[in-house]
């Protein structure tokens, strides 16, 4: 719920988080001030639309929450032309709107998701040039977040702010952006591909490989997964070490090759399927070319290369159906063979 940053995320979230519903009911121009006054100053608002906490919660928009998301304080910000003074006011404000979150969520809890925003790609609006101010959004926000009575209940990230490139000197990186403040599709996918959200929202939370929360690299406090996750520099670096490719399998792409259970994709007129659909060469040759499928059923859509031959000991040539058991297994896949034999080398 929130702003236009959760209003043209669209259905990015469900499809970046296996197995989970998602219901988006952002507004574009929605303001904190409204969400924590209750009163409709904007357009979307005025018309009715879901600005406030009480009316997210209604029973004919669904049941059964877990989680929400939520985006508010970029409209405040850019109505007061950025400035950076309305920092404690805005603090305020969306403190309370996290209250009424809390308070108007169904009995036993929710988990709060909140990601502030990132640096510009290019100017904005009237706003002053330069992302020393955002900073001060950025603070408000998270201030917000850290000092609630439900902190324990709230996941603040703090690593959406320079994610895409962007920093106090420098705007962010346009492929991201569908215009300078707003993501486009990459930029979303980016953003929700990040292990500690993942992890929080509990994405394809069925085959138990998940990475340590308790793991630190080198013992470092701030080196965790979730820190080494969120640059790629880093995980080329850091996940060839076997502790931490040990610690953090889904950052590092550890993880058993085993399909969801429970996730579904998208398949022919648009009807949900599962992995279990794909027991079929042509559908699987079909459907696998796609990311989001090979990625929800890595074992279903690893491949022998067709006709492929590799030769044993005694100079025979034999195609992959040859490693048929786990001597076999141990004995040739390695290298060439492991990548032309994916299906019979049980690789992803």
């Amino acid at each position: 719920m929130g702003d236009s940053m959760a209003e043209l995320s669209f259905d990015i979230l469900a499809k970046s988080c296996s197995g989970k519903s998602v219901i988006n009911l952002g507004v574009s121009g929605s303001t904190a001030n409204e969400f924590f006054t209750g009163q409709a100053e904007t357009g979307g608002c005025i018309d009715g639309d879901v600005c406030s906490a009480k009316d997210a919660f209604k029973s004919n928009y669904g049941s059964g929450y877990t989680h929400v998301w939520l985006s508010v304080g970029g409209n405040d910000w850019l109505g007061a032309q950025c400035d950076a003074d309305i920092e404690s006011t805005l603090e305020d404000k969306i403190s309370g709107v996290i209250d009424s979150v809390f308070k108007e969520s169904p009995k036993g809890g929710i988990k709060l998701l909140i990601t502030g925003y990132g640096y510009p790609s290019d100017a904005v609006g009237e706003c002053p040039k330069g992302n020393e101010k955002v900073d001060r959004l950025q603070n408000a926000i998270q201030q917000a977040a850290v000092n609630n009575v439900n902190a324990d209940s709230i996941l603040f990230v703090q690593a959406t702010l320079e994610l895409f490139g962007g920093s106090t000197t420098n705007y962010s990186d346009k492929k991201w952006f569908a215009d300078a403040i707003h993501l486009n599709e990459a930029g979303y996918k980016k953003l929700f591909s990040l292990v500690e959200i993942q992890d929080f929202l509990k994405c394809n939370d069925e085959g138990g490989c998940n990475d340590s929360t308790s793991y630190r690299y080198q013992d470092k406090s701030v080196k965790s997964c979730a820190w080494i996750s969120r640059k790629e520099p880093r995980k080329t670096n850091l996940c060839p070490k076997w502790i931490v490719k040990k610690n953090c399998p889904r950052t590092c792409n550890n993880c058993p090759c085993e399909d969801s259970v429970s996730g579904q994709f998208s398949g022919p007129n648009g009807v949900a399927k599962k992995c279990t659909w794909l027991n079929k060469d042509k559908r699987t040759t079909k459907w696998c070319k796609l990311k989001t499928v090979a990625d929800l059923c890595p074992k279903r859509c690893s491949f022998n290369t067709k006709r492929f031959k590799f030769t044993v000991d005694n100079g025979d040539k034999k195609f992959c159906s040859y490693i048929n058991n786990t001597i076999r297994i141990k004995k040739f896949c390695k290298g060439n063979v492991a990548a032309k034999c994916a299906k019979s080398c049980n690789k992803c």
